[in-house]
């Protein structure tokens, strides 16, 4: 039977969320062609989502062995995440971002595992070079706040902050973390104006009329 029809069928099934169907797709593609290298990626995209990790690193290891893609990278950065497997995350990471440093993502990624490992200071730089890329990336401006945040740069932090809410005014997560710092900062009144535009958003959060006092 044609591999790329095990490999169509399972797509089909994982697009459904038939995660074990299309597991068995995979390895029937991979039984009639093992440096199958799409098939590898797919595998192991499907072990993930099935809480097979280790697995799922390994499918990804043989997918790199074939042809060191960026998806092959991505995805055994995150099943060593998802294991705390951080350093092996972070080479992960680094080696889909040297494939195409022009993607947010992979820098977002870096910054990531370098947080895990606490290297505040090595996540702020790679969001700031990533910045450089897509200077309203809400997601690397988050986490350039939360990295200097842990850093103890409060008042960067604030302002990396300040610009994800002007690249997502509605957004809770973004909000949330502009209070936090600004009280750290004895800011009351920014504080205060945060925690009010997420209340309109969702007035009945208790956690946030808790901090409002």
């Amino acid at each position: 039977t044609d591999p790329d029809l095990h490999f169509a069928l399972g797509r089909h099934l994982a697009a459904s969320g038939n995660l074990d169907g299309a597991r068995m797709s995979f390895v029937a593609t991979l039984m009639r062609a093992p440096r199958h290298a799409l098939a590898l990626i797919a595998q192991g995209q499907v072990l993930c989502g099935l809480s097979r990790f280790e697995e799922a690193r390994e499918a990804f290891k043989q997918a790199i062995a074939v042809e060191p893609s960026v998806a092959a990278w991505l995805g055994l950065g995150r099943a060593s995440r998802s294991m705390s497997r951080h350093r092996e995350a972070l080479d992960a990471f680094q080696a889909a971002l040297t494939l195409d440093p022009s993607v947010a993502l992979h820098h977002l990624e870096v910054a990531r595992s370098e947080r895990a490992l606490t290297r505040f200071d090595d996540a702020a730089a790679t969001c700031e070079r990533g910045l450089e890329r897509e200077p309203k990336n809400r997601d690397l401006l988050v986490e350039l706040g939360k990295s200097l945040d842990a850093a103890g740069r409060h008042e960067k932090a604030a302002e990396a902050f300040a610009r994800a809410r002007g690249a997502a005014p509605d957004d809770l997560e973004v909000l949330r973390s502009l209070a936090s710092v600004e009280r750290t900062l004895k800011h009351p009144d920014v504080a205060l104006d945060a925690i009010d535009t997420a209340l309109r958003l969702v007035p009945n959060d208790a956690g946030l009329h808790a901090t409002r006092g």
